[in-house]
């Protein structure tokens, strides 16, 4: 089994299976690239794995928009992947803590692991530490106006998406959240008022 992760600074998450206990299993690491290495040591984990420990749940509730924290990118978007690293609070996720988060501007957040910008469905996805997606689809900014913004609610890692819109729609406007609770683990995806737009075009998974 090998991985490698192509985005800089990414990491690089193997998930073997079927080991066995008194067994010894050898490790080989190499560098490539400019700047390599950038360190050299690495990490082993050994567990069982984790069942999903989510419910789902559907309630009507308030949107409160977030104006702080860091805007990731603005105006006009498109594919485009951005790095956002925990800092004493960690991503929290099925009862693991995770240390970087890539928020794609097709709506979701991958965890430990960059996806290539132009995905679309991370749920088809094998690796990483997991994907929350709260509109996975194609999305682009609507009229030039959109930002992607991170911001630190304690005890909430809150990502907000404003002005998008699926491609191919026209006159479409969304507002969307995805909230990590860093302490228990809870995500919630929470949904803004929006202008629904006309086209046979789209998808949304």
């Amino acid at each position: 089994e090998c991985t490698n992760a192509t985005a800089a600074n990414a990491t690089e998450l193997l998930n073997l299976t079927g080991l066995t206990i008194g067994q010894t299993y050898n490790f080989r690491v190499y560098h490539a690239g400019t700047g390599s290495p950038i360190g050299s040591s690495f990490d082993v984990s050994v567990y069982t794995p984790l069942p999903l420990q989510y419910q789902f749940a559907q309630s009507n509730g308030s949107y409160s928009a977030i104006s702080g924290g860091t805007v990731l990118g603005s105006g006009t978007i498109n594919n485009a992947v951005y790095k956002v690293v925990a800092g004493a609070n960690k991503f929290r996720f099925n009862t693991l803590d995770f240390d970087s988060a890539f928020v794609s501007a097709n709506g979701f957040v991958m965890l430990n692991e960059s996806p290539d910008p132009s995905t679309l469905y991370p749920l088809n996805i094998s690796g990483g530490g997991g994907a929350l997606a709260a509109f996975a689809a194609d999305l682009t900014d609507a009229a030039g106006a959109a930002e992607i913004r991170y911001q630190f609610v304690s005890p909430e890692h809150v990502f907000q998406w404003k002005g998008m819109m699926r491609t191919g729609s026209t006159g479409e406007t969304i507002d969307f959240q995805i909230r990590m609770n860093s302490t228990t683990g809870d995500v919630k995806y929470v949904y803004g008022s929006s202008t629904p737009g006309t086209s046979t075009a789209v998808t949304v998974c």
